[in-house]
């Protein structure tokens, strides 16, 4: 057993804190005044600063436009009243605020006002910025198909504006549904401009931007009339989903933009050269958002890299007439699942069900390890009984070789799955799956909070002691109690050496088996011994990792149960085990009959 000190020395230190002193007075910060947005495209105003001000730097709108970009220019406050007024763009704003700081001295162009010479920034209250709308043209012909000697037609925009800015016009696909911007283009303030618009469904919009970059921009909502786009000659491009065992044929689709009936045919190639027996055909009528579906048989394609389809359709538009386009795109057959090198989880038993205070068994961790370098676009998959995935996690990842990801037993809606056993692997971006797997059950089982409480004499709880040499550890206790202990100390000298002097017993008592344990304390029957009034002892409890003596408390003289102190046992526990010592030094005598350990703890129901 350790010897352990009863008591500890707390030597506390001053700390002196020494307050820097500024080197220098930055200038008092800028009024800003006279702000007037009235004029379409501007915000004037005037900014002043104080007797020590020399120059301004002045923008709008979080500093995106301004009279001089940070660093670059600044505009020289007069040397009297050390004011100046400024002119700022405001194009492709609606709202926005003026910002300024001065400057105690006046750099030249091109240079940074020193960071001890600058005045604390300023900014306006937000302002509405004033603009002016244009008037635009937008094409007539609402499908754009081709000639009749087989051009592309073409569409341009007309716009008369008296503003500044830059005027953008974008073409936005409703469909196919892309999401995008799939055309920006600047036109003329003042004419006509062509547009090049990509095939499809859309329609156009004009915005007016900042004429230093394209953001922010001002939308007028002058949109033109929906527009459909078709012309003759175009190369289509698809991405197959990958062919697979568990998905054969690969079920494609060609997004031509067109409405109507179509006829395709392909070939695959691998590395140009055409794969034998992979010719294919279809025919049928375009989904509404104009795509062709098509399948391609998986049987007999090599899983080799450089795989394309190629082929050709011809659509029969009821507005444009026939056309035929080439199609292509990368196939991918992938057959194999992650190469995985391990794959663990934590706890093969979970309880998604449990009360809160039973966390960590909700949840399993899957462990994924790879001797080399792990593909990181791979996920861990959860399956029930029957092969159906109920959830798809994102793994974190630990190293290049090590990932891991968390399950609660819920699947991809957030519902807690039915009890069972469900399986863990890990998949690739095709779905397929690694040879190594694992199995969770899921225990709808719920926890419980029970008390463990037991009563224990010194004797038969003591696993060690330390009698001093100037000490005595009586059995029993002076006053008789049957498995009690005395601890007198200096009843063989009067040394006042700690290890002379200490007398003290080491406890171990074993809690119930737990999922988890929430409090732990010993009580302790006993006081002073007859004729040693102002006797007292110390009871500590024992980490488990290294044995110290932690949360140490005084037991006072008084005859009766002292109360010991609760704790998280999770940090003492021994297995199931824990410890406490207890005892007392220099001239104390003190009788103990029993503690009484006192636990809580959670089980299954």
């Amino acid at each position: 057993m350790r010897r352990l000190l009863l008591a500890t020395a707390l030597i506390t230190g001053s700390v002196t804190v020494f307050a820097a002193t500024p080197a220098y007075a930055a200038p008092a910060a800028p009024v800003l005044s006279g702000l007037d947005t009235s004029v379409a495209g501007h915000v004037t105003g005037t900014v002043t600063g104080g007797a020590d001000a020399q120059s301004a730097w002045v923008c709008w709108s979080g500093c995106h436009i301004n009279t001089g970009l940070t660093g670059a220019g600044w505009i020289p406050l007069d040397p009297t009243t050390h004011s100046a007024t400024f002119d700022l763009p405001t194009w492709g704003y609606t709202d926005g605020e003026v910002k300024t700081v001065v400057c105690a001295t006046a750099p030249t162009t091109g240079s940074n006002c020193a960071a001890g010479d600058v005045s604390p920034s300023v900014s306006s209250a937000t302002l509405t910025a004033t603009d002016v709308v244009p008037t635009v043209t937008w094409p007539t012909d609402t499908t754009i198909g081709h000639n009749p000697d087989g051009t592309d037609q073409q569409a341009s925009v007309t716009v008369s504006d008296s503003g500044g800015g830059t005027l953008l016009v974008d073409w936005t696909y409703s469909e196919p549904e892309t999401g995008d911007n799939d055309l920006t283009t600047t036109v003329a303030h003042d004419g006509e401009t062509q547009l090049n618009l990509a095939d499809g469904v859309g329609h156009l919009r004009l915005f007016r931007c900042n004429a230093y970059n394209s953001d922010p921009c001002t939308h007028y909502d002058l949109d033109s009339a929906e527009m459909t786009v078709a012309r003759q000659s175009q190369v289509l491009y698809f991405t197959a989903p990958a062919i697979t065992a568990a998905a054969d044929p690969s079920h494609a689709v060609v997004p031509t933009g067109k409405h109507g009936t179509f006829q395709a045919s392909w070939h695959v190639t691998a590395d140009g050269q055409p794969v034998a027996g992979s010719d294919g055909s279809a025919s049928g009528t375009l989904a509404d958002d104009g795509g062709a579906p098509i399948e391609v048989p998986g049987a007999g394609l090599p899983e080799a890299e450089g795989l394309r389809i190629e082929g050709t359709i011809s659509v029969d538009d009821p507005d444009f007439g026939p056309s035929t386009s080439s199609f292509s795109g990368y196939l991918v057959v992938d057959r194999e699942g992650p190469a995985i090198e391990g794959l663990t989880v934590t706890r093969p038993a979970i309880h998604p069900t449990a009360i809160d205070a039973l966390a960590s068994y909700r949840t399993t961790t899957v462990k994924v390890h790879d001797a080399t370098q792990l593909d990181y676009n791979d996920k861990i998959a959860i399956t029930n009984a029957s092969g159906v995935q109920v959830r798809l996690l994102e793994p974190e990842i630990d190293s290049w070789t090590d990932e891991h990801a968390v399950w609660d037993g819920r699947n991809e809606s957030g519902s807690v799955v039915p009890a069972g056993t469900y399986t863990v692997t890990s998949v690739d971006t095709h779905g397929n799956t690694s040879a190594l797997s694992r199995t969770v059950t899921v225990s709808h089982a719920s926890g419980v909070l029970k008390t463990f409480k037991k009563t224990v004499s010194v004797g038969g709880s003591k696993v060690d002691s330390f009698v001093g040499r100037c000490s005595t550890l009586k059995n029993p206790a002076s006053r008789g109690w049957s498995g009690s202990r005395g601890y007198y100390a200096n009843t063989r000298c009067k040394s006042t050496r700690t290890n002379d002097t200490v007398v003290l017993t080491l406890h171990g008592q074993q809690l119930p088996t737990a999922v988890k344990y929430g409090s732990f304390r010993v009580d302790t029957y006993g006081g002073a011994s007859r004729g040693y009034r102002g006797s007292q002892a110390a009871i500590s409890y024992h980490r488990a990792s290294d044995g110290e003596a932690v949360n140490t408390r005084t037991l006072g003289g008084t005859l009766g149960t002292h109360t010991g102190a609760s704790v998280s046992p999770s940090s003492l526990l021994r297995g199931r085990t824990v410890l406490w010592s207890v005892g007392t030094a220099k001239f104390n005598h003190y009788d103990i009959k029993n503690f009484t350990v006192v636990a809580r703890y959670y089980a299954w129901s």
